[in-house]
């Protein structure tokens, strides 16, 4: 139930006990921390994932960045979850994370 977009990875062991940070700025709207970016070049069989959730926590003052990457079509995944001690923190976590993978 619900959108793919706002579903916590259950690889980070939080699905039950967190939700994507969901913020709201008048310039931008909406924004949600969740993204996989896919990396494919056919020329050398390179065919990978980098995936990135900010998890905030349901019923304490917590937020975690997840990050999970690997290949695709493989059951063989590697992921890390780091506790943020601010929701700011988790924020410029995951921009600097998504600048350095992808230069935007």
């Amino acid at each position: 139930i619900g959108s793919e977009i706002l579903k916590v990875d259950s690889t980070s062991e939080l699905h039950e006990k967190g939700e994507i940070l969901v913020t709201y700025d008048d310039s931008y709207g909406y924004t949600t921390y969740n993204v996989v970016l896919n990396i494919t070049d056919v020329s050398i069989g390179t065919n990978k994932f980098y995936k990135m959730q900010i998890i905030k926590h349901c019923k304490k003052k917590a937020w975690y960045f997840f990050t999970s990457w690997g290949r695709l079509g493989t059951d063989q995944k590697d992921f890390r979850v780091h506790r943020k001690y601010s929701e700011r923190e988790a924020i410029d976590t995951f921009s600097e994370k998504f600048y350095e993978r992808t230069s935007v």
